[in-house]
């Protein structure tokens, strides 16, 4: 590691310890939503729903020249979007296509910002809601919301209960869902960390468009993490959202990376009361040891298999970055940040974590 890095033991403001967080949250009155006029998508809200309102209204486009790296994507009310998997029909078609999608009762969704283990998450909770630590044959993608190629086609053909997942923020988040009750998992993860690994993903799927293959950590943090431009929007707009929602929405269960790498099966036995599932002692050992990474990533390679429609997405998407692997399994470990971020950086970056974060009840585990 170069002198400049950061040692293993020298984080200084925001590393916390966290206790498991009760079934049921029990929220301060923290945030509250600002007054903003609601985004296009969305023309009727409940006042119980806890969704802050989108800051834009319009549909652009994010692009920006950094020596030979062009960043360039599309944004929804100023929110970026990959380009690789855009539904049909595009976004806007999509965005309201989930939030007016009906609720089917036993729906999970499974709710995270990119890169903090959504596929270890739904595979977890499907084995808990279906009692058996058997691997799902279909890949995360086949109920991801905004990157079903077709939308009520493939969702419908899911089993109940079905185990949603997506990226989008809470106010995009299907309307009837939240309003009967539906269960939220929210598995979140270091802001550090989360962004280390989305930065390795982006290098790799070119989420921040087509010329950004040789994109340096540098670059990625000044434009992405400190300038905020990037897709799916910032890890502090998402978990503050998120944090909002839960003020009101007592079936939202947060979830941390940290704590399921240090205690699998403490944390899967606490998702499970949340889901109203009861598992024996030795069906927990087992869900957590199948879903040991090693043991996840050897399942994905030799287990999974696409759907038609996601295999065509997939396989359009490579016949244009034919140099590219899809691989959504690289380190998960918890620390990685700290062989990417100087010294300078680290503490750019807490400086704006106190900022952005100082009115929350986020909890951050290092």
């Amino acid at each position: 590691m170069d002198n400049d890095h950061i040692p293993a033991h020298s984080t200084k403001s925001i590393i916390q310890k966290s206790e498991t967080e009760g079934i049921q949250n029990q929220d301060k009155t923290g945030t509250k939503a600002n007054k903003q006029k609601p985004p296009p998508y969305e023309k009727k809200r409940t006042p119980d729903m806890g969704v802050r309102p989108g800051a834009q209204e319009e549909e652009g486009r994010f692009q920006k020249k950094d020596g030979d790296i062009e960043f360039d994507f599309i944004t929804i009310d100023g929110i970026g979007l990959c380009a690789f998997d855009i539904p049909t029909g595009g976004y806007p078609r999509r965005i309201n296509e989930v939030m007016n999608l009906a609720y089917r009762p036993g729906d999970v969704i499974l709710a995270t910002y990119p890169k903090c283990g959504t596929h270890w998450g739904s595979e977890i909770i499907n084995m808990i809601v279906k009692k058996r630590a058997n691997y799902m044959k279909e890949t995360k993608e086949s109920a991801m919301l905004e990157a079903l190629p077709t939308f009520e086609k493939m969702l419908e053909r899911l089993p109940s209960p079905r185990v949603l997942n997506s990226h989008f923020p809470y106010k995009w988040f299907p309307r009837e869902h939240i309003q009967r009750g539906g269960k939220v998992v929210h598995l979140t993860r270091n802001p550090k960390d989360t962004y280390v690994s989305f930065f390795h993903h982006c290098k790799n799927l070119l989420d921040l468009g087509h010329k950004t293959k040789d994109m340096t950590w540098t670059q990625f943090f000044d434009t992405c993490v400190i300038g905020k431009d990037v897709v799916y929007g910032t890890w502090f707009d998402y978990e503050k959202e998120i944090d909002l929602a839960k003020k009101t929405n007592k079936n939202i269960y947060t979830l941390h990376y940290e704590n399921m790498k240090e205690n699998p099966e403490r944390e899967i036995q606490c998702l499970a009361t949340f889901l109203d599932v009861q598992l024996s002692d030795s069906l927990i050992k087992d869900i957590a040891n199948k879903c040991e990474f090693q043991n996840l990533k050897k399942a994905d390679e030799e287990v999974k298999e696409n759907s038609p429609e996601i295999q065509k997405m997939f396989d359009d998407f490579l016949k244009n970055c034919p140099d590219t692997k899809v691989d959504m399994y690289r380190k998960g470990i918890a620390g990685d940040w700290k062989n990417h971020f100087t010294m300078a950086q680290n503490e750019q970056f807490e400086n704006m974590y106190e900022k952005e974060m100082r009115d929350t009840d986020v909890k951050v585990i290092y």
